[in-house]
């Protein structure tokens, strides 16, 4: 009779459901595969939010890795974040939202609540876990505070406005001491797809150098986060003259209005076609030699990518952002309410209309010339 197979269920490349890469590729067997990594614990990481916002959060894994044994990361997200995550070597499963089902049940050794909404909340809630950290929901299902252990900071600070102002931490410091563990200032990670990669060298070759990238769009949430179109422009105007070559980025609400801009020049400027697709987006700005961007998804992908980076702030704080040192924030100087995070205001100039674009240029090429 034939000894049954000895297979290696905690191996970080065992599949369940099909062969292994080792044996698909030399037929390896468990029994003796110099490859064989064994996991120990199971954590769940609970990140809703903004694109942009979960992107930020890779930046902790190695933090939180690091704290557990050989750990296997399941990541649960919105189903629009899901490609941000599809490759990061530190994450083994990404479930979304949508598939929040195939959590029912689940046993882990920890989970951490990176996110205070109560949609997060809940999810962190149903599953069994031997530790809990972050965020945590009261009877009333809403963020009541953190779990034992964490620094409830940043949960204060988005309940208080004046501590919100006053605030000089950044997130991820804050985010990181919340669940209990010290960020130690690693960047988000991005996967590269090489076929998009491709498609956009092939629409930067045309373009001249050095090529400044520029988002356009900073959505919707916040209105006073969009820099005024006519400084945009005026600003294309300025890198134009000076021979650099101009790429446009921005989601669908700017898709005709970037169009427009890059037709209104003979050359040298171009609409990158990004919309609804992520990975392109992230090869499209790798391509740059430096990024104009406020504080947006993009920005954290420009982070990522160790882009030298121009931000401009206004409704949101420059304080929680972190930056190389490569990289540099912009705000308007002379506003008190800088950092208010309302939604739309009857400041007049507003903080982002009084960043004028002969002053950003300058310092994009400040940004340009250092990285050289």
């Amino acid at each position: 009779m034939t000894p049954p197979r000895i297979v290696h269920t905690d191996c970080l490349l065992y599949r369940g459901s099909m062969p292994c890469e080792p044996h698909k590729a030399t037929g390896q067997a468990c029994e003796d595969c110099p490859q064989y990594q064994p996991l120990s614990q199971c954590v769940l990481i609970v990140k809703l939010g903004a694109m942009g916002d979960v992107l930020r959060s890779t930046a902790l894994l190695p933090d939180i890795v690091a704290r557990h044994e050989r750990p296997h990361v399941t990541w649960l997200t919105h189903p629009e974040s899901l490609e941000l995550l599809l490759g990061n070597p530190l994450i083994q499963r990404v479930v979304t939202t949508a598939q929040a089902g195939l959590l029912d049940g689940g046993e882990f050794d920890a989970v951490y609540a990176l996110d205070s909404g109560a949609d997060a909340l809940a999810y962190a809630a149903s599953v069994r876990a031997a530790a809990y950290h972050g965020f945590m929901a009261g009877k009333f299902g809403t963020c009541t505070g953190v779990a034992p252990g964490g620094d409830p900071s940043l949960y204060e600070i988005g309940l208080w406005d004046d501590l919100k102002r006053a605030n000089r931490r950044s997130y991820l410091e804050m985010l990181g001491a919340s669940v209990g563990v010290t960020y130690a200032s690693g960047r988000p990670y991005v996967p590269l797809d090489p076929a998009e990669l491709l498609r956009a060298e092939e629409s930067a070759r045309a373009l001249p150098r050095p090529l400044i990238g520029i988002n356009t769009d900073a959505g919707d949430r916040w209105e006073r986060k969009n820099w005024n179109p006519e400084h945009v422009a005026a600003f294309v105007e300025l890198a134009r003259a000076e021979g650099a070559g101009v790429m446009l980025f921005g989601g669908s609400p700017v898709r005709e209005r970037n169009r427009a801009l890059a037709a209104s020049f003979r050359d040298g400027v171009a609409a990158f076609e990004s919309a609804g697709n992520v990975r392109r987006l992230i090869a499209g700005i790798a391509q740059c030699d430096t990024l104009l961007t406020g504080d947006t998804l993009a920005m954290h992908i420009g982070w990522a990518l160790e882009i030298p980076m121009t931000v401009l702030f206004g409704p949101t704080s420059l304080h929680e952002i972190d930056l190389d040192a490569s990289s540099k924030k912009l705000a308007a100087e002379d506003l008190a309410c800088l950092g208010c995070y309302l939604k739309t205001c009857e400041v007049d100039p507003h903080c982002m209309d009084r960043l004028l674009p002969a002053d950003v240029y300058a310092r994009v090429r400040e940004v340009l010339a250092a990285a050289r």
